[in-house]
Parts: C-alpha cells; structure tokens; sequence
C-alpha cells in the first residue's frame, strides 16, 4: 500500500492544499519498505491528486483537506485522512497504528 504523507518541512502539513511536498511510504502492512519525496510546490489541487493516484497512492495522511476536492480523492481511489498533527517521523513510527485505527476518514457527512 502506498501511503502519502503530506508535510510541512519535518512536520504533517496543517492544510493538505499547503503542503510543500509529500512523503510516499510504500507500507507492507507490517513496516515501511520504501520512501519517496516529492515536491508539490504551488501545484494546484487537481493535480496534486492526479499525481498521487499515478504514483498508486491509496491513502494520504493530512492536518485538513477541503471537502470540496473530496469527492475527487474518492474517484482517484484515495482515501484521506485527515486530522493528523506533529513529526512527520512519529507518523512514520506509528504508520502500522494510525492505519488500523482510524475510523472515520476525512468525511464531510
């Protein structure tokens, strides 16, 4: 599965639409097997999330995500959640539990 992390320098990114770049985590359900950066610059946000679901990205981390652009993250096949603060590290640490617990992702319902 391939997880996106969106950051802000070393930290989860408030606002997914700021996020300077993004951490891809290839996770095999057990640890990260693969780390990737990209940067998103000033990147609009549809093709943000296009270049997400073209790398295989299925689920991005993030601080917030507008509800408008969530309907578009369902149709690339990307599930968001959302709500997430702190080290980008602890995310990495915590990945195996941060994905088995959540249960309710970036919804505007």
């Amino acid at each position: 599965m391939r997880v996106a992390v969106a950051l802000f320098q070393h930290e989860i990114s408030p606002r997914y639409c700021c996020a300077p770049s993004v951490d891809i985590l290839e996770w095999d359900g057990r640890a990260v097997t693969h780390e990737l950066m990209v940067e998103l610059g000033t990147m609009p946000y549809p093709d943000r999330l296009e270049l997400l679901a073209r790398m295989g990205v299925s689920v991005l981390l993030c601080g917030a995500f507008p509800c408008a652009q969530k309907p578009l993250a369902d149709r690339l096949g990307i599930a968001v959640v959302c709500g997430l603060c702190g080290e980008a590290r602890t995310v990495r640490e915590r990945l195996g539990e941060i994905l088995a617990s959540v249960r309710k992702p970036c919804d505007p319902n």
